[in-house]
């Protein structure tokens, strides 16, 4: 009888053991995953920010370049290069405007992240640039 409660206690002790290891592997998974996704929002933050920075570059590279094709009103070299930008993983698209908002250019799509850039020559306005920005590309 003595081997039989040994080996009854020896369960006892085994599960008891088996519970907290298993609530601290619970404990360490949840941890884990509540670290991973705090990692991913940050990083996914950190590729907006970056993204942003990008756009707001290119903006100004794109309003100089087409500046003078918004003078000559060159519709067909405003859209060939539209429509080349768009293919920057960073942009899903671009829209430009004349002075009354009459659309001169449009390649890609909208997103959510928009910056815009006025277009002028001496203080004159001659439209407005609006880049659409993909935070995440390939995502």
């Amino acid at each position: 009888m003595g081997s039989g409660n040994n080996s009854s206690d020896s369960k006892g002790l085994s599960s008891w053991l088996k519970q907290p290891l298993l609530a601290g592997l619970l404990a360490t998974l949840i941890t884990t995953l509540a670290v991973s996704a705090g990692m991913l929002a940050y990083a996914e933050h950190q590729s907006s920010s970056e993204a942003q920075r990008q756009a707001e570059r290119l903006g100004n590279s794109v309003q100089v370049i087409l500046t003078p094709l918004v003078l000559m009103d060159d519709r067909i070299s405003m859209n060939l290069i539209a429509n080349q930008l768009v293919n920057d993983p960073v942009l899903s698209g671009i829209k430009l405007t004349d002075q009354k908002q009459l659309t001169l250019a449009v390649a890609g799509t909208p997103s959510s992240y928009v910056v815009t850039r006025a277009i002028s020559q001496n203080d004159e306005s001659l439209g407005e640039l609006t880049l659409w920005v993909d935070p995440i590309p390939g995502m």
